[in-house]
């Protein structure tokens, strides 16, 4: 057997896949309470549905600038993607991209 196949993730990589996935929930969560499709949120970020089923499931990490561009547009602070929690006290994070219908 190969060594790839017998390594055991990091608690590093598992901590990653936990906020990765957490993310993706609150992500969902948003996209939803917004009544948004998929389509419609892939459109506005300029990817693919996939990849938006892709973070909604926790299974693409999502690098520094795309996760502001997602807070941006779905209208929260990046603390909110992080934390579930809505900071009265943050400044509400300007939209950047005019989301059209889908």
């Amino acid at each position: 057997m190969s060594d790839e196949l017998l390594r055991m993730p990091s608690p590093t990589d598992v901590r990653q896949r936990a906020l990765d996935a957490q993310i993706g929930v609150r992500i969902k969560e948003r996209r939803r309470n917004l009544g948004w499709s998929r389509q419609k949120l892939a459109n506005a970020l300029s990817v693919s549905h996939d990849t938006i089923l892709s973070f909604e499931s926790g299974t693409a990490h999502l690098s520094p600038t795309p996760l502001f561009e997602m807070a941006q547009i779905l209208e929260v602070s990046v603390a909110f993607l992080f934390t579930g929690r809505i900071d009265p006290s943050a400044e509400k994070v300007p939209a950047a991209t005019q989301v059209k219908a889908a």
